[in-house]
């Protein structure tokens, strides 16, 4: 937009809509002045990227922190990998970097996986973080990768749990990983995990087993229990 003062002077402040990271672009920034002749500047730039480190922390939640490392990987159709931070450690299971998202790239994979020790790790690590129940998966049946944007990484988990009184209920989890950069510069990895179907105890009955994000905000892209913003340490 283009203001006046009393003295004249023009300021201009160009705004830009949604951009995607890693990307070069080239913006034609044009000036008409009052004798309708114009000035015409292409501006070349090159957006950054989400690699680092990014935490959640919480006073109130059962889980009282969440970390994790995003890097570009070398070769892959997606802008990044997420990986648990080896310092946030989950009870039983051994320490470790895992990669959480994608679960799968470009490995070869044959549904369903019933050899717990098979699983990957990354599912492992991410089970034992949000699953407070006392059932444990015993099969794989199936993970379908979602079909977002460059910066964001989802999946769906169709798996099959050991439960108290014999049930083996099948669950379906969806997972979804979006990267933002907000109009100050500050960076968030903005994590979502919720079980969206339970053929026994139903999707709300299931998600009541899940620990939960129990001061939200809002203003920082949490808008359920489901939702956890990390933030990118600089």
């Amino acid at each position: 937009h283009i203001s006046t003062s009393s003295k004249k002077l023009y300021d201009a402040s160009p705004s830009v809509g949604t951009l995607v990271s890693k990307t070069s672009y080239t913006i034609n920034l044009t000036l008409v002045k009052a004798d309708n002749t114009s000035i015409s500047t292409p501006i070349d730039f090159t957006t950054g990227s989400f690699d680092g480190t990014y935490l959640w922390t919480s006073t109130k939640s059962e889980v009282k922190k969440f970390e994790v490392i995003v890097e570009s990987p070398a070769s892959s159709s997606y802008s990044y990998y997420v990986y648990n931070s080896p310092e946030d450690v989950v009870g039983g299971v051994t320490a470790g970097k895992y990669r959480l998202a994608p679960l799968y790239d470009t490995e070869t994979v044959s549904f369903p996986i019933t050899e717990t020790n098979k699983f990957p790790m990354g599912y492992v690590w991410n089970n034992g973080k949000w699953n407070g129940s006392d059932y444990s998966v015993i099969s794989i049946e199936n993970v379908t990768p979602g079909t977002g944007g460059k910066d964001s990484i989802s999946s769906t988990v169709v798996s099959k749990a050991k439960a108290p009184l014999g049930l083996k209920p099948s669950a379906t989890t969806r997972t979804n990983i979006d990267f933002l950069e907000t109009v100050d510069g500050n960076c968030y990895l903005v994590f979502e995990n919720r079980i969206t179907a339970c053929d026994i105890i139903g999707a709300d009955g299931a998600n009541k087993e899940l620990r939960r994000n129990l001061e939200q905000r809002e203003s920082l892209f949490e808008p359920d229990e489901f939702h956890y913003t990390l933030e990118l340490q600089k």
